[in-house]
């Protein structure tokens, strides 16, 4: 889900086809890929069997954002 820090309100989301997800980080060249990691753990076999996607990396592009480089002294909103 993508909120805006000023207004805290929703923007944007990003549907996945699996309920686990478990983290996400920017990557590439220009941190301008999103990757997504999900989880199989503590899924039922019911579930297992109608999300197949759990447990896989996930790689979202052309989303319009990009990342910060590591070290990036963040220092609040502007």
């Amino acid at each position: 889900m993508h909120i805006d820090p000023v207004a805290g309100k929703k923007i944007g989301q990003i549907d996945f086809p699996t309920t686990n997800m478990t983290s996400v980080a920017f990557g590439g060249p220009n941190l301008d890929i999103l990757y997504a990691t999900s989880a199989e753990h503590f899924l039922s076999k019911e579930d297992l069997a109608a999300q197949p996607d759990a447990g896989a990396l996930f790689e979202v592009t052309n989303i319009g954002v990009k990342g910060l480089a590591a070290g990036f002294n963040y220092k609040g909103p502007i």
